[in-house]
């Protein structure tokens, strides 16, 4: 029984807390809602929609106004009476057992009042928008007529830097002038919705209008004052030059003048109707035409003095040049009966002769110009530069053939000499080999000896050919040099080879009684003595006497190129 009495006391405990916490809960959303039905009253939206606004206004503006009324009052203002009194009937269920079906009713005020703040929002931007729409015309009311005024003193006070461009802008400020008063009166009856749409259109006029204002008078400037001085002095300039005989690389250099005074009558007809894209580049292209123009005559007077001086020096260098190529010509026609040219010297001097006769030909036709006032000046200037180039380049051509030719005939005479100095140096090899007094000589150190001999035959026929290839005998002395150089060599190791021999086989006497391998090796050594193997007969006494007395090989060689040497000096 007690245990039972303690469930229903617990039960009744939890009852009352959940009662409790849901009772706190409700009384706070209430509480929440209450507050915003208050923020909502209290934007005096009533006040400010309430029929006393509506005198101010017309047209769209009124409209604007009485639909924004007709929304606060059908749909913000029911809705925050019917909250109030749910709210009310809500706060009557908290302290009894309708506590607990009171959140379907909180969700449904909740839905209301937040109904009642989208809507009510949306009025209060739809009205801050007009009222910005209002500040903003009568910020413009008092902005745009100053500007307006302006421009009027502007275009009165600086109607010359406009030409004829003058009437149209004025009637352009007229017309804005116009639009703008228009503008006044239809915000100051207060229909701002059709005012601002005028003053859309008058923004967009006025910065087109700015912008014209600003920029004719640097389009019209040049067209007006610089362009006209520049093409009378460019056409007194041409009457001039052509009275003095000057010619010009176009032939309708007067045309082109007068083209210009067309493009500048263009452009100020362009001024004057406003339209000034064309304008700019018609002044671009004028000025880029006159400054060609310029630079077209200009070249010429600078020109003339310049060719009437080169005429001369081209003229001598011409003749220097052609006449330079004839005396190489006859030279290497010379030096071809003796000698054979391997670099095509004939026929590139041929080439350079006819380039010659090319810039001859040219330069005879300008001279005849020039002496005939007909030339045009900075072309024939062109091509004698050009002449002059190409004549310098000729002549440094016609040295290093005639360089490479010059020395020909000292070659020879080197050549000649170099032959004889091998002829006697094999010749002295010869005899001095045969005062040796040897048994013989290696056969191959014979098969390179008659080798060089051949050579030596061989490159002294070359030199006796009727037309001597200098280049080919070139080759040939150096092949010779090096052989010579190698027999003298060869030559001395035979001898010093049989001459050692011979002095290592005499000391080794001494040995023989005692030692036997000296005795074998003398033995040896005298068979390859005999063969004329003098380097191995070398080899084989030399390594037995040094084994046999350390030191003496040696010494003996030392001694024998001492005395060689004493012989020599």
């Amino acid at each position: 029984m007690l245990q039972v009495l303690i469930g229903i006391i617990a039960i009744a405990v939890i009852v009352v807390i959940i009662f409790y916490v849901c009772q706190r809960r409700a009384m706070r959303v209430i509480t929440d809602l209450r507050a915003r039905l208050v923020a909502l009253e209290e934007a005096r939206l009533a006040r400010r929609l309430d029929d006393a606004g509506l005198a101010d206004l017309m047209g769209e503006s009124l409209k604007v106004f009485t639909a924004l009324q007709d929304d606060y009052l059908k749909k913000v203002a029911p809705a925050v009476d019917d909250a109030n009194e749910q709210l009310e009937e809500v706060s009557k269920n908290l302290n009894g057992l309708n506590i607990f079906t009171v959140t379907g009713q909180l969700n449904q005020v909740r839905e209301l009042v937040e109904e009642a703040e989208r809507q009510q929002k949306r009025v209060v931007d739809r009205l801050q928008k007009a009222d910005q729409k209002e500040e903003e015309q009568k910020k413009a009311t008092a902005t745009m007529g100053e500007q307006l005024g302006d421009f009027q003193k502007k275009l009165d006070d600086t109607a010359y830097q406009y030409g004829d461009a003058i009437r149209p802008l004025r009637s352009q400020l007229a017309d804005l002038q116009e639009q703008f008063t228009r503008f006044n009166e239809i915000a100051a009856k207060g229909d701002h919705e059709a005012a601002a749409e005028i003053l859309t259109d008058l923004k967009e006029k006025e910065a087109h209008f700015t912008k014209l204002v600003e920029e004719i008078p640097e389009l019209y400037k040049p067209l007006f004052t610089t362009f006209p001085d520049q093409i009378s002095e460019l056409r007194e300039g041409y009457r001039k030059l052509v009275a003095n005989h000057y010619r010009f690389p176009v032939n309708n250099l007067d045309d082109q003048i007068e083209g210009l005074e067309a493009q500048r009558q263009t452009a100020l007809d362009h001024i004057a109707a406003l339209s000034l894209a064309p304008v700019r580049v018609a002044n671009k292209s004028l000025e880029e035409k006159i400054d060609h123009l310029y630079d077209v005559m200009q070249n010429e007077m600078d020109a003339r003095p310049q060719v009437e001086k080169l005429v001369g020096v081209v003229g001598d260098h011409l003749d220097h040049a052609r006449q330079q190529n004839r005396e190489l010509m006859a030279e290497l026609d010379r030096l071809s009966e003796s000698y054979t040219l391997n670099h095509d010297e004939v026929a590139h001097t041929r080439e350079l002769e006819e380039q010659l006769k090319q810039i001859q030909k040219e330069y005879e036709k300008d001279q005849v110009a020039v002496n005939a006032q007909a030339a045009v000046a900075s072309q024939v200037l062109e091509r004698f530069m050009e002449d002059e180039k190409v004549l310098t380049a000729i002549e440094t051509q016609q040295k290093e053939i005639n360089d490479g030719v010059a020395y020909l005939s000292e070659d020879e005479q080197r050549a000649r000499k170099a032959l004889q100095r091998f002829v006697t140096t094999v010749r002295a090899t010869k005899r001095h080999v045969e005062t040796l007094n040897l048994p013989g000589l290696p056969q191959d150190y014979l098969d390179f000896f008659f080798l060089v001999s051949d050579e030596i035959s061989h490159l002294a026929k070359d030199m006796n050919q009727q037309r001597i290839d200098m280049e080919a005998i070139t080759k040939e002395l150096l092949k010779v040099q090096g052989d010579v150089s190698k027999l003298i060599d060869r030559t001395n190791k035979v001898r010093d080879s049989a001459e050692l021999t011979a002095r290592l086989m005499q000391y080794g006497l001494r040995f023989v009684d005692d030692n036997q391998e000296i005795d074998a090796a003398i033995t040896e050594a005298q068979k390859l003595y005999d063969r004329y193997e003098y380097e191995q007969s070398l080899e084989t006494i030399g390594a037995a006497l040094e084994k046999a007395e350390p030191g003496s090989f040696k010494r003996l060689e030392d001694n024998y190129y001492d005395e060689l040497d004493e012989e020599e000096s």
